[in-house]
């Protein structure tokens, strides 16, 4: 199997060097949900909302700050503009800042778990097209080698041309679902984490606009 790899190397090497690229994605990605499922955010949400209730809000940024979460991001960001920005006048909190606040770092918090995701797309389309291309070129050659074949021609011969052929095909295939499946995966993960960044962000800003009217 190997040689016949090293003998289709025009288009079987560049799947190898994708498919290496397309292992570190998956591994890097892998280790970053890993990180995050550990996190129990029931119980971050359910203390950041205590402290705030306490108005304690400077200790509710520090917990969220320490730590390392797209909802804590989120959440950090609130309770940062929620102490930023006031009204000079009544010293009142600009609510509107603090939702634009926590809707723009979702975004950047939601798109950092899809980070790198374009090269599992790009390895995925393009490996069975390159693949195929290899099969194309294969065959060509067996075919030339017919034509241009002065005596008789071994069927052999012409066979293993064939099969190393295909088996640039069965490369850009398996090259291609090691991409497709993770990134399937990982995009289920990163919809998960997006609700549940949806899910802190409307909880705090309830939170805090509670507060507000408690006050006034």
């Amino acid at each position: 199997m190997l040689e016949h790899l090293i003998k289709g190397e025009e288009v079987t090497m560049p799947l190898m060097v994708m498919s290496l690229i397309a292992w570190g994605v998956v591994i890097e990605r892998g280790y970053s949900f890993w990180k995050h499922s550990k996190i129990d955010l029931k119980a971050l949400r359910a203390e950041v909302v205590d402290l705030v209730q306490q108005n304690r809000i400077l200790n509710a940024a520090q917990v969220c700050a320490a730590t390392p979460s797209p909802v804590a991001a989120v959440m950090l960001a609130g309770l940062q503009a929620y102490d930023r920005y006031r009204d000079p006048k009544t010293n009142a909190p600009h609510m509107n800042m603090v939702q634009k606040a926590m809707d723009d770092m979702s975004v950047q918090a939601v798109g950092a778990l899809e980070r790198r995701f374009n090269i599992l797309t790009t390895v995925g389309n393009s490996g069975p097209l390159l693949g195929m291309l290899g099969t194309v070129i294969g065959m060509i050659k067996s075919f030339s080698g017919l034509a241009d074949a002065s005596g008789g021609v071994e069927t052999g011969q012409v066979a293993a041309g064939i099969s190393i052929a295909l088996i640039c095909t069965a490369t850009g295939l398996i090259v291609a679902l090691c991409a497709v499946i993770p990134y399937n995966y990982f995009g289920g993960k990163a919809d998960e984490v997006g609700l549940q960044v949806e899910e802190a962000k409307s909880e705090l800003f309830e939170i805090l606009a509670e507060q507000e009217q408690a006050r006034g």
